[in-house]
């Protein structure tokens, strides 16, 4: 699979929503169903690198996607897919 840079996250304030899920039938074992979503929270750009995946630390929490297969960029925010769902990241102004 083709290597994702998740470099244009770095530092930078994100909501992260769930739109769909394309694996656990609207039902996922830990809750992040279509409607998820977390706001204000940066992505630990190591962990996301070195795994393929979008990983975020907020406060004492943490969540990460499934691998991410391809970003689709518009202006302001992003399509993340990942084998398992489809999330909207989108750029908070500072």
């Amino acid at each position: 699979m083709k290597l994702v840079n998740f470099d244009k996250y770095k530092n930078i304030p994100l909501t992260i929503e769930k739109l769909k899920d394309l694996k656990f039938d609207n039902n996922h074992p830990n809750g992040y169903n279509p409607g998820f979503k977390i706001s204000g929270v940066k992505i630990n750009s190591l962990a996301s690198r070195e795994l393929g995946i979008l990983f975020v630390d907020y406060g004492d929490k943490w969540f990460h996607t499934s691998y991410v297969v391809k970003i689709e960029e518009y202006e302001g925010y992003d399509l993340v897919h990942t084998l398992n769902s489809i999330y909207k990241v989108t750029f908070e102004t500072i």
